[in-house]
């Protein structure tokens, strides 16, 4: 132990920092890893249970969602059907009676099947044959022929759920098998007000079920099926087994029947298996989780910590040669880097030397220089920037003068040729650009951005040919308040130029403005068109997105901008930010 102690006290300085700088992340990157890798394991143990039984809840809530749509939509059925008398006799009215009862009992159909998006069509028999649906392609000849039990008007009153089958039935004279449902049957007995109807049947598409079973990416090994009590399969990992016995489909190398009729049995160290009972319809989640979802996160953070594990090689290795090159350097050269910085030469850099205080004083040098020339060359920006500036003002406040001159006498022509209108356009105009180049402060109050408003729509009316009328619904008080200038009008110009048609007539806008806690809150919505929104980061214009800048930029977090917009209705705009009277600054 004495001579490696006396071996590396022989060692240089500059060898010493390289080894100990080396040394450093890579001991501590094994440490880490040892003592953490357990935890680790752990922890992806549990998140993963947890991501399971997630999958599963939520699988089953809607599973029962859509059970429970489907008891809504056979009161309504029943509600409408089974308490009429109206079907009674059908065979006997006459060919304009059917017909009327027959769109009355479909229209009802089809606007509970538009009501109810999950819903395919609906179904019904009566004894004496008679069809209704709201499906009016569908084939009655192949619908009896498919049925699984004969119409009997003594048959019970009962309710059953038809395992996924394909519904020919459902285009007349298709040579296609249709596509999967899962049909929900209600036989109605001889003793309801209206003995003359045989059953009911609500059909769902089975893509309905699978978007509700495949709700998050899992690995292949990972599965679930929903069998009912009789065995077949409700749902299925792969549809073409959807209406089968349990016990003929196999997946992933596992037959589900007997995974079904013993859980425990399918349990293994490679896989889980979980069942669950969905109340009230006999249907039971078989849900089989395998290890390969833990194995991947594992593998993650495997990968993850060897990464880590090189980069820290990598940058040690690199840290260290640097820092054994770096005492190569000689003080002398300090010293005239230094000389040729006192002549004038701010393009210079010291080069830092061995020494810990000559670098600490290298370092300070350098940015001594950097900050002199910096300063330098900003002041020598700043005052070419403020020659143009003012030069820019100079031509503003010439060309303002002539245009608003202009105007006035161009006013007056008008008037003299009693063109009111044209005189009144003017004014308005000129009154826009007194406001817009008007030198006053970032603030304004909330009525002079009104009446700069009330000009600009007046303008906008005329040279578009809009007839949109502007509304306000102010709080007390609210028109004295501070807000932004030229905050509203990027707002209005995008209501006029994008919300109307030519020939819409009524197109309002409306600005309401009222206080709460200490914010200011302005919406501006109109009755235009709407458009579908999809996110502030799918805007394209830049009105909007200027609007959210200067919000930011002002108020900080004290200030929101939030569109609403739906199709046909009109787009709404709320605008909240910090209130502010007479006197009052932005913090």
């Amino acid at each position: 132990m004495r001579a490696w102690r006396k071996k590396i006290e022989k060692l240089s300085l500059h060898k010493k920092i390289a080894a100990a700088m080396f040394l450093t992340p890579v001991i501590s990157s094994l440490i880490i890893f040892c003592f953490y890798y357990s935890y680790m394991k752990e922890f992806y143990h549990e998140k993963v249970e947890i991501f399971q039984e997630n999958n599963r809840e939520n699988m089953t809530a809607n599973l029962k969602s859509i059970l429970h749509q489907i008891d809504n939509v056979s009161d309504q059925v029943l509600g409408m059907a089974v308490l009429s008398e109206d079907f009674d006799g059908y065979s006997e009215k006459d060919d304009y009676e059917k017909l009327l009862l027959r769109r009355e009992i479909t229209g009802q159909f089809t606007n509970i099947c538009i009501s109810n998006e999950m819903i395919d069509h609906i179904y019904m028999l009566d004894f004496e044959g008679n069809g209704f649906s709201s499906n009016s392609e569908w084939d009655l000849q192949e619908y009896l022929e498919e049925m699984d039990f004969p119409l009997d008007p003594e048959q019970k009153g009962r309710s059953v759920i038809l395992p996924p089958h394909r519904a020919g039935y459902r285009s007349l004279g298709s040579s296609a098998q249709g596509p999967y449902v899962l049909s929900f049957v209600t036989y109605l007995n001889r003793f309801t007000k209206s003995g003359s109807i045989g059953l009911i049947q609500i059909d769902i598409l089975y893509s309905e079920i699978e978007a509700a079973m495949e709700l998050l990416e899992m690995t292949e090994l990972d599965f679930s099926f929903v069998a009912d009590e009789d065995g077949y399969l409700i749902y299925a990992p792969k549809e073409e087994d959807a209406g089968k016995l349990a016990s003929e489909a196999v997946y992933s190398s596992c037959n589900l029947g007997e995974i079904m009729e013993n859980p425990d049995a399918g349990q293994n160290s490679e896989r889980s298996v979980v069942s669950e009972s969905i109340e009230d319809t006999g249907w039971t989640l078989i849900q089989v989780n395998s290890n390969a979802m833990l194995a991947e996160e594992m593998g993650k953070m495997q990968r993850t910590w060897i990464l880590i594990f090189l980069v820290c090689l990598i940058c040690a290795g690199i840290v260290s040669l640097s820092l054994s090159h770096s005492i190569t350097k000689p003080i002398i050269s300090l010293i005239r880097s230094m000389g040729k910085v006192s002549r004038g030469n701010f393009d210079i850099r010291v080069e830092v030397p061995e020494s810990r205080e000559l670098a600490e004083l290298a370092f300070s040098f350098n940015s001594m220089i950097q900050e002199v020339d910096s300063l330098m060359k900003e002041n020598i920006q700043k005052e070419h920037e403020k020659t143009r500036l003012q030069m820019m003002t100079l031509n503003a406040k010439i060309n303002s003068h002539f245009l608003y001159n202009t105007l006035n006498t161009v006013k007056w022509q008008a008037i003299s040729k009693k063109q009111m209108e044209i005189a009144n356009s003017i004014v308005a105009l000129t009154k826009i650009l007194e406001y817009s180049y008007k030198d006053t402060p970032e603030l304004v109050q909330l009525k002079e951005e009104i009446r700069f408003i009330e000009d600009y729509i007046y303008i906008q009316n005329i040279r578009y040919g809009h007839h949109v009328k502007m509304e306000y619904e102010m709080e007390e008080g609210c028109e004295n308040l501070y807000v932004l200038k030229m905050l509203l009008q990027p707002v209005v110009e995008n209501a006029l130029l994008h919300a109307f048609d030519n020939n819409q007539e009524n197109n309002r806008i409306v600005l309401q403005c009222n206080t709460e806690n200490q914010h200011m809150k302005i919406r501006i919505f109109d009755n235009g068109r709407g458009f579908q929104y999809e996110g502030f980061d799918k805007l394209t214009g830049i009105g909007l997105n200027n609007i959210k800048e200067r919000l930011e930029l002002n108020y900080g977090t004290n200030a929101s901008l939030e569109i609403e917009s739906t199709p046909g209705k009109g787009t709404c705009v709320t605008m909240k930010f910090l209130l502010l009277r007479e006197g009052e600054d932005i913090q």
